[in-house]
């Protein structure tokens, strides 16, 4: 049986599940997803995407070999607006032999591919551009992490953390859901040496957090800084998202005032204005960063934007 993590945009918020029996055929696999969403959405269905790891996007289901257990569905009500669209990857660097490096140290990076799982297991343009970002911060800039406690939301890979990380954070703490975290605690043990060497009092860790569940919000007291990138795209997920950091924006009795960087890459209008209006109503104040700020060569900057956000 494999079970496929639905997403309808403009039918419902967060995601449902549909089992289909293993070798199913597509006129099968689509007749489960109309079992979820409704046989009046026919043609949208026909249209469903199914998230690809091998191209890091979301391409046109049209074969029942696309589909694996856990595999992620994206389905459009065509009347809410554009699909999400989400690009390949434009930067090049083989992370898992470190060729990607923060201040002159080779970061490790193992991707997941093919697992059908999400997009959690595979490393996104806005990270690197974030990771640049945070290392040329010196010591006048409130955006340096050097002895501070980073939180990274949506964490992925861990790219974000762990240049935080050798940017020497005091503690770095990983969140994402489930499915990413056995990878996240691999990245974490291919640069442990390293970080030990360089800082041998930071604590580099991992733990769930699931933006639909308040309950897991982890103990804030020592973060300062919050990190997030590329994780503004379904429209479903954006109201649970601004819950969440807001959540963790909040002051505590020892840190007043925490921030957000986030890194960003528009993937339909309709998502930003959703985020950013869902910002302003929680009282949260977003401002973009200059584009001279940004990372010297690796900018990106007409694609990817940096953003400090406060409570």
């Amino acid at each position: 049986m494999n079970i496929l993590i639905v997403e309808a945009e403009g039918v419902f918020e967060g995601h449902r599940r549909a089992r289909v029996q293993k070798g199913e055929t597509i006129d099968g696999i689509w007749k489960a997803l109309e079992g979820v969403v409704g046989a009046e959405l026919h043609s949208e269905v026909r249209g469903a995407l199914i998230f690809d790891t091998n191209v890091n996007s979301f391409v046109p289901l049209t074969e029942s070999q696309q589909v694996e257990s856990h595999a992620r569905i994206l389905i459009i009500k065509r009347t809410c607006g554009v699909v999400a669209a989400i690009a390949s990857r434009g930067f090049n660097y083989a992370f898992d032999q470190g060729e990607f490096k923060i201040h002159g140290h080779q970061l490790y990076i193992e991707e997941v591919g093919n697992s059908g799982k999400g997009t959690g297991l595979t490393i996104w343009d806005g990270s690197i551009v974030l990771a640049k970002y945070l290392e040329q911060q010196d010591a006048s800039s409130a955006h340096n992490v050097y002895g501070k406690g980073i939180l990274e939301l949506g964490a992925g890979t861990g790219l974000v953390g762990l240049a935080a990380a050798f940017c020497g954070a005091s503690n770095v703490l990983l969140t994402d859901l489930d499915y990413t975290l056995t990878n996240l605690q691999h990245n974490i043990d291919l640069n442990r040496n390293q970080l030990r060497e360089l800082y041998p009092t930071q604590t580099v860790s991992t733990i769930e957090l699931d933006w639909f569940t308040s309950e897991s919000i982890p103990n804030m007291e020592n973060i300062e800084i919050i990190l997030g990138s590329d994780i503004v795209w379904v429209e479903t997920l954006i109201p649970s998202l601004v819950a969440t950091i807001k959540r963790l924006l909040q002051s505590t009795p020892t840190k007043k005032n925490r921030l957000m960087l986030l890194s960003h890459q528009t993937r339909s209008t309709a998502s930003d204005e959703l985020f950013f209006n869902l910002l302003a109503q929680a009282n949260l104040t977003s401002r973009q960063l200059d584009v001279s700020l940004y990372p010297h060569n690796q900018a990106m900057s007409s694609k990817i934007r940096l953003f400090a956000i406060h409570a």
